[in-house]
């Protein structure tokens, strides 16, 4: 199900730009799926930083590449642009981009599962949920 675009993060989408100053400082997106919601977040509000998150890894793989497509990371290290890429502790990749504005990650989390105090270990200002 995180393969499509759902009309909520569409909804979502339009209330972020019509409200961008909610979105300058740390985010967190449960349930990204195809990035729709974070990468028009991430390309007009200019937040600190961005954390994308998904459970399943081929939505999260297909986030991945939808961020490259849309201009949110480069190949070349030396430049502005800086990829890493390590294990999380389950084994699943997680990516950070940073660019000249924003920080971007890509973690594998399942908000069915994810703890309080987990959540809190992120310190992030705002979550997001379109569809979950």
């Amino acid at each position: 199900t995180g393969l499509i675009t759902w009309d909520a993060s569409l909804y979502l989408a339009e209330w972020a730009l019509e409200n961008s100053e909610v979105f300058r400082n740390r985010i967190l997106e449960l349930g990204s799926g195809i990035g729709l919601t974070g990468i028009a977040i991430c390309k007009a509000c200019h937040p600190r930083e961005y954390i994308f998150s998904d459970h399943h890894e081929t939505v999260l793989q297909q986030l991945s590449e939808n961020l490259r497509l849309n201009g949110l990371t480069l190949e070349d290290e030396s430049s502005s642009h800086r990829q890493e890429e390590r294990p999380n502790h389950q084994g699943h990749l997680e990516v950070d981009l940073e660019d000249d504005h924003v920080r971007i990650s890509v973690k594998e989390l399942d908000w069915n599962l994810v703890s309080k105090d987990e959540l809190a270990k992120l310190q992030v200002d705002v979550i997001l949920a379109a569809d979950v």
